[in-house]
């Protein structure tokens, strides 16, 4: 190899040092930078997926405030048609619902005492 080295001029020999620095700087740098590199993709890569994921969960908010409006219209509408007793205690929601009967009953042109035990039962 010295001898190879011997038949170079001083020119010759200065561009195979700056050839042979050059080629150890790129294999550092390049040992270096392909890690940082793919981690600096890999936190893209993550990003990507957590603005996909915060875009979802944002519409699912949207879409729950507008399901809720929806639900208090809902139950706003039963409350106001009269199918739900709005009574405190079951008894009282079943006297209640006792009257209802029997007015309809009497309505319907049947009479009061046609079924006496239909009161008794809590019917």
């Amino acid at each position: 190899m010295k001898k190879m080295l011997d038949r170079l001029d001083d020119k010759q020999q200065r561009w195979l040092a700056v050839g042979l620095l050059a080629g150890v700087i790129l294999i550092v740098g390049s040992m270096l930078l392909v890690p940082f590199l793919g981690t600096i993709l890999e936190y893209n890569e993550t990003i990507e997926n957590l603005e996909f994921r915060l875009n979802r969960y944002t519409g699912r908010i949207v879409d729950k405030e507008k399901m809720q409006s929806q639900v208090a219209d809902l139950r706003k509408q039963l409350r106001n048609a009269g199918f739900f007793s709005s009574q405190e205690t079951a008894a009282v929601a079943i006297a209640e619902m006792q009257k209802k009967i029997k007015q309809a009953v009497q309505d319907a042109g049947g009479a009061d005492d046609q079924y006496p035990g239909v009161a008794a039962a809590g019917i």
